[in-house]
């Protein structure tokens, strides 16, 4: 979460991605159904953002800006993933 910012860096999508794949390919034969995200709307609650998307507010950010961008990200990385779970099994 300091390093990166959570998910308002784009940075996470690829880690969420390449983590869906190792997982994915583990356990291909042993799950039948994946879920990604659950309620990324929930990440719209601004007075709250660190239960969703772990967005701690910098002083000097628009916090709906950055939680529009968040939610994005992760509406991102969980269509990547999809793509990712349809390819392997």
């Amino acid at each position: 979460v300091n390093e990166y910012g959570s998910w308002r860096s784009r940075k996470l999508v690829d880690f969420f991605e390449h983590y869906c794949k190792t997982v994915f390919s583990r356990y291909k034969d042993k799950v039948k159904y994946w879920m990604t995200f659950n309620e990324i709307n929930g990440c719209l609650e601004v007075a709250r953002p660190w239960h969703q998307a772990g967005i701690v507010y910098r002083d000097d950010e628009d916090h709906y800006q950055t939680i529009l961008q968040a939610s994005h990200h992760m509406f991102v990385a969980s269509a990547k993933a999809v793509i990712a779970g349809h390819e392997i099994n």
